[in-house]
């Protein structure tokens, strides 16, 4: 079954590129200021509880993205749940927009991100099943577009939340959730499903054992395995610090909120351009190499934050476009180990991981805050970016060269992939 140029452009991509937009600007929000709203909102509490506003979803994600995943593969049906992910991004806005404490906000967190959690494993197979041969690219312009969101996100919300602005924090959540249910209801209207060409026929029996089968043969996989460990390793982190960094940003080198919304708004706005640039990259050289190109720029770029306590330099060195190559190597590589059959479900198990390293490193985050001072939080990244630079030189030498044939598939139910360039 052909499909045109432009029905993939206007009827495919068009739509799934907007749902990204979304979802930047509405992680945007959750992420970095809902926490920063908590903290001036509610008196007396501490890093560690800011931490969790942001953590304790990330738990919920982790078991919620590898069941979306698994569920996509054994349906064949990808945007029934893409829309119950970005309806969770409406909602949880509209009920942040009612809560009282930081409790609250928790509970409703948890709740929501059950749901949102379906968005990545599913737009990421959407692009990489419709573009195989270009599955860095697929991937970079997908995520380019959730960098304009991010944006978005960072230069309005980081003038409203001034306080001389005088707006009520409700007020922009529920008109954030409004935003989200426009968006929502677009991509509802104009994505079309899958062709019938890029679909595999769903094997036979109960859905839980199609489930628990795919799941089963995606854990079993030593290559896959060791890519999730290289990338949560790396992800805690990262998220380590940047899960406060907002929190850093304004207490402990004193910067406005306008320079920490401009900060990420900036580092979003590069994103835009070199999402694509490293998923040609990696099509072109292999995604494990941009992999380890990013873990080892962001073991430089912590051990410089390290040192200085000057808000431009910080913003310089936030501003480097070092989570495009991280995310765009390391999805394209696990789209390429999951092969077709399983594309949901290991792109799932991969949103897992980032959602677990979320949690973890933001919860080390905000105890080790509590305990040493904002001011230890890049010494303890750079840390965790060198275990996983060890990691990766060890699982490379076990499991795989970094020099395999680039663009040679892996077959879906191969006993064992390997890590490949």
């Amino acid at each position: 079954m052909e499909v045109d140029r432009r029905t993939l452009r206007y009827r495919f991509f068009a739509p799934l590129y907007l749902a990204s937009v979304g979802e930047g600007v509405c992680l945007t929000v959750t992420m970095f200021f809902v926490p920063l709203y908590v903290r001036r909102t509610f008196a007396g509490t501490n890093f560690l509880t800011i931490a969790s506003i942001v953590a304790i979803p990330g738990i919920a994600m982790f078991v919620a993205s590898n069941f979306w995943g698994a569920l996509a593969d054994y349906t064949r049906r990808l945007k029934p749940f893409l829309l119950v992910g970005l309806a969770g991004y409406s909602g949880c806005l509209l009920a942040l927009s009612r809560t009282d404490s930081a409790a609250a906000v928790i509970t409703v967190a948890v709740v929501f991100s059950l749901f949102f959690a379906a968005v990545r494993p599913t737009s990421q197979s959407y692009v990489t099943l419709l573009r195989e041969t270009e599955k860095g690219r697929a991937v970079g312009d997908l995520m380019a577009f959730q960098s304009v969101g991010w944006f978005i996100g960072g230069a309005v919300c980081g003038y409203l939340f001034e306080p001389k602005t005088g707006l009520p924090v409700e007020t922009i959540l529920v008109g954030g959730s409004l935003l989200g249910a426009v968006v929502l209801l677009i991509v509802a209207l104009t994505l079309k499903p899958l062709p019938e060409a890029w679909r595999v026929k769903k094997e036979e029996g109960t859905w839980i054992g199609g489930l628990t089968a795919d799941l089963r043969w995606l854990y079993r996989s030593k290559a896959l395995v060791a890519i999730c460990v290289m990338t949560g390793l790396s992800a805690s982190g990262t998220w380590l610090f940047f899960g406060n960094f907002a929190i850093f940003m304004t207490e402990y080198v004193e910067a406005t909120t306008t320079v920490l919304g401009w900060a990420m708004a900036l580092s979003t706005l590069l994103g835009v351009f070199t999402f694509t640039l490293y998923g040609k990259l990696a099509d072109r050289v292999g995604p494990m190499r941009v992999f380890l190109l990013a873990v080892v720029m962001y073991a430089v770029t912590y051990g410089l934050v390290s040192v200085t306590r000057d808000p431009i330099l910080i913003t310089v060195y936030f501003c480097i476009p070092i989570y495009p190559a991280f995310n765009v190597g390391v999805t394209a590589l696990v789209s390429e180990l999951s092969g077709e059959r399983r594309r949901a479900g290991g792109l799932g198990v991969l949103a897992g991981v980032f959602a677990f390293s979320l949690a973890v490193g933001t919860l080390a985050g905000g105890a080790v805050a509590d305990h040493s001072g904002l001011g230890v939080l890049p010494r303890w990244t750079l840390g965790f970016q060198l275990a996983c630079l060890t990691a990766m030189v060890i699982s490379i030498k076990l499991l795989g060269a970094l020099s395999v044939e680039n663009g040679r598939r892996v077959p879906s139910d191969s006993a064992e992939p390997s890590i490949r360039g």
